[in-house]
């Protein structure tokens, strides 16, 4: 790889002193200062310059041998590289435009406290941008054709406040954030060899562990909004329907290639697994009141049951840029911020992330074990649902507060005479931790746990019809072969449609 950047380098070289063998240098070089939050356009000024304390560009000599470069660090070598690269673009060649607005340009975004008096560094030409150029850079962002990294997250602006607030009034450079903007057919190359593998997100999937939880949890019933295909309803970004069919073949190219986990800057559709029929009921009145045309195509839609196993494996086998996600019991999530956080027999797992206002995940509640002195012996009692709380072992996670309190009115008067408490130690954690928990370190407890759902979920259950109560010739009707009438029904309209009109479709 370093005779590979080294040969780079000369090749730079060779091309800059057959450009440029007459070009002299200032002597006096300008350190490089830092704008609030800048795309800079490939039109720099003349006294864009770059310095370090090894290497003194601002000489008349301006390049290295290749033994020279050899001994340069990697730090070093990249600002080098920078260098030769911003005195080849002042050739501005016809083909380097080319190139620059149709093949690949230098997107570069700082950060400076002060930009009033550092105007005498940058001149205008800096900020200029014309118009394609921000219609082109607006639409990959939104895209995520153009990906910034992490370091350009609140936190980056937070460190930069906290090294003004220690410098006292001192002047702070920062280090500038240089991307590479590939456009149109310019792909980056293939960053994973191992695309054939099953699954990309969870790449063991599935090991013994993950086959240990999705048999615990194929027991708790919950609710995904689905169209009239039985398919999952998805929260589509908006950038989906911005894209071209260039980004449609960069990301189709991206998901098998470059892919390796979402970030904020992609596109990501969502799909949403309901522990309450009554907030999944909300969300399909909402999708229907917002999207009335989608709705009315892939109509009915509405709420299917389903069990937690399976949204387990969707949430962690989805494609490249789709997520499910759990959604808890909004009234259960808004009274145990509000008020159960402060009952005296409330603790929380010290993973669990709560405040005032915030709670991480799904929350799930469970009864510690109690040490109970039965005649001359000491004993450790966990409630078990209907097993032997002495004898046998089931971790019971519970979805609602007050499932557990009735329950353990049961269990009191089931084992009076053990003179239990009337108000049991209960543990707060969310499922999401739990459950990876279980997959990093599969305990005694993780081989056999239930999660038990709110009343209100069982008594909606009961109201379906599910399908292992239907005929094996009911079942196919209704869950395969109307579906798919319905999406040749729906595609036989696409296809009359672009015969017949230009126009898009308003149904």
């Amino acid at each position: 790889m370093n005779t590979l950047i080294i040969l780079l380098f000369y090749l730079l070289q060779t091309v800059f002193n057959k450009h440029f063998t007459s070009l002299k240098l200032q002597k006096s070089s300008i350190l490089v200062s830092y704008l609030p939050l800048s795309f800079l356009s490939s039109t720099h000024s003349d006294a864009y310059r770059f310095s370090t304390s090894k290497i003194q560009f601002n000489r008349e000599d301006i390049t290295f041998s290749r033994k020279q470069i050899k001994t340069l660090n990697s730090d070093d070598r990249t600002q080098y590289l920078f260098y030769l690269k911003h005195f080849l673009r002042k050739y501005n060649t016809k083909f380097e435009k080319f190139i620059r607005t149709y093949w690949q340009d230098l997107l570069v975004i700082s950060k400076y406290e002060n930009l009033e008096s550092n105007s005498r560094v940058f001149t205008s030409s800096i900020y200029e941008i014309s118009n394609n150029d921000l219609k082109s850079l607006a639409h990959d962002l939104l895209t995520g054709r153009l990906a910034l990294n992490t370091s350009l997250n609140s936190r980056f602006f937070e460190d930069i406040q906290s090294l003004r607030d220690s410098s006292k009034g001192k002047k702070i450079y920062f280090v500038n954030n240089f991307y590479s903007w590939k456009k149109n057919l310019n792909f980056s190359g293939p960053e994973k060899l191992n695309f054939l593998k099953k699954n990309s997100r969870t790449s063991t999937w599935p090991n013994l562990n993950h086959k240990i939880i999705m048999k615990n949890l194929k027991f708790t019933p919950i609710f995904i909004p689905a169209n009239g295909f039985n398919h999952p309803v998805l929260s589509v970004p908006s950038a989906e329907y911005t894209m071209n069919t260039i980004d449609k073949l960069y990301f189709l190219y991206f998901d098998w290639f470059m892919w390796k986990k979402d970030i904020l800057s992609f596109p990501i559709k969502k799909g949403f697994v309901f522990f309450n029929p009554v907030d999944a009921n909300e969300f399909v009145t909402t999708v229907t009141d917002q999207s009335p045309r989608s709705s009315k195509r892939y109509a009915p839609l509405r709420i299917f049951p389903t069990n937690l196993s399976l949204a387990y494996k969707w949430n962690r086998t989805s494609s490249p840029r789709l997520q499910y996600r759990f959604v808890p019991d909004i009234k259960e999530l808004g009274d145990l911020i509000l008020k159960y956080q402060y009952y005296k027999n409330i603790n929380f797992h010290s993973s669990q992330l709560i405040s005032l206002n915030k709670f991480k995940g799904v929350p799930i509640y469970y009864i510690e074990p109690i040490k109970l002195k039965i005649g001359n012996q000491q004993v450790i009692l966990e409630y078990a649902g209907n097993l032997d709380p002495i004898r046998e072992k089931c971790k019971i996670l519970f979805t609602s507060l007050d499932n557990v309190n009735k329950v353990w009115e049961k269990f009191r008067d089931k084992y009076s005479h053990l003179s239990l408490p009337a108000k049991p130690k209960i543990m707060v954690y969310n499922l999401e931790d739990y459950l990876r928990d279980c997959e990093n370190y599969l305990s005694d407890e993780c081989k056999n746990f239930r999660v038990v759902p709110s009343e209100q979920t069982y008594h909606k259950i009961n109201q379906f019809e599910l399908p292992n109560q239907q005929s094996g010739m009911h079942f196919n009707y209704k869950y395969k072969i109307l579906p798919t009438l319905s999406r040749i029904k729906l595609w036989s309209k696409y296809l009359l449609w672009s015969l017949t009109t230009a126009q898009r479709p308003d149904w």
